[in-house]
């Protein structure tokens, strides 16, 4: 069982405070939440690089780092433990309060500690699955991005200005490492093993550092309905006003249903004289009227136009590399 917010939540293999506050007492240091949760930052308990190793392994170290924690001088917590073989224990409600396991992003993030070995820092094969599968749960229950630290698919372990300036974490939305935000830890918190294993699963690689991937992270997934004849649709296209000089994909909308359309035959001929009146370019007026609804809706579902008139030129379009 873990708390969000006060309701009980049944997860497989997780024991709370509520269920047994002596093998899980709840964490004693952690300050109450004021604002939203904006990532997630995963920490090993020793810290270092160590071998990925098959199956699992029951350590139970899970519930003796919850009652270190508790108890620990050294006025250190975390929400969640993780051990060998995938279970977990849980020792805060991220909801209502946070706990210090990060230092200045702790107010806007929850920390989640993997057991290791103790002998040479291994994590199982089975536990980085479990893990994997309980970052997913948390980011769709808490509307956290589920994007990683990586550049050209691979975990960056760099530390990242944007985490370590004054406030900048406030920013940052996603999964992370604790190697990512301070110096004080090496690449071993928590290692590559974890980062991969969530892109294997589906999670987006993200370059925290190069704010252009806003761009390419959203630009592509959003398209955006348009009156047909509005001059206001050369906005999409302005790629020396828009943030990174993006193109947005506006979308031609008919407006047949409209009442001020008594003729439907005309929509697209006046849709067409932001054209001629030098607003769009043929280029942006075949976009918003051809590229960007076909790959709306081939994105979805790829066959979609097939038995249609316009049946070959998607094909086309679509072989010469648009999506």
């Amino acid at each position: 069982m873990i708390v969000l917010d006060g309701k009980k939540i049944d997860y497989p293999l997780s024991v709370c405070w509520l269920e047994n506050p002596k093998w899980c007492p709840k964490a004693t240091d952690v300050s109450l939440r004021h604002t939203w949760i904006r990532g997630i930052v995963l920490h090993t308990v020793n810290g270092k690089k160590g071998p990925l190793k098959p199956g699992a392994k029951d350590t139970g170290r899970d519930f003796n780092y919850a009652r270190y924690f508790a108890n620990s001088p050294r006025k250190v917590s975390c929400d969640y433990i993780i051990d060998c073989d995938g279970s977990i224990a849980a020792t805060n409600d991220p909801l209502q309060n946070y706990t210090w396991h990060a230092e200045t992003v702790n107010p806007v993030t929850l920390g989640i500690e993997l057991v290791q070995d103790d002998d040479d820092g291994g994590v199982y094969v089975e536990q980085l699955k479990a893990t994997a599968r309980f970052v997913s749960f948390l980011c769709e229950s808490l509307g956290i991005q589920k994007q990683v630290p990586a550049i050209a698919g691979k975990p960056d372990p760099q530390v990242l200005t944007r985490l370590k300036a004054p406030n900048e974490g406030n920013t940052v939305v996603g999964v992370y490492g604790h190697r990512n935000q301070t110096t004080n830890r090496g690449f071993g918190d928590p290692g590559n093993w974890i980062f991969e294993e969530l892109l294997r699963s589906g999670f987006e690689g993200f370059n925290f550092q190069k704010e252009e991937d806003i761009r390419d992270l959203f630009v592509p997934r959003f398209y955006f309905g348009c009156e047909a004849d509005d001059p206001m649709n050369a906005t999409a296209f302005n790629t020396k006003a828009n943030p990174y000089h993006a193109k947005i994909r506006a979308v031609f909308s008919s407006d047949i249903g409209h009442w001020d359309v008594p003729d439907m035959t005309e929509v697209t001929e006046e849709a067409y004289e932001l054209v001629e009146h030098g607003v769009f370019t043929e280029e942006n007026f075949r976009d918003f009227v051809f590229t960007n609804p076909t790959t709306l809706w081939t994105g979805m579902n790829p066959d979609f136009f097939k038995g249609t008139i316009v049946e070959s030129q998607v094909s086309q379009l679509l072989a010469n590399g648009a999506h």
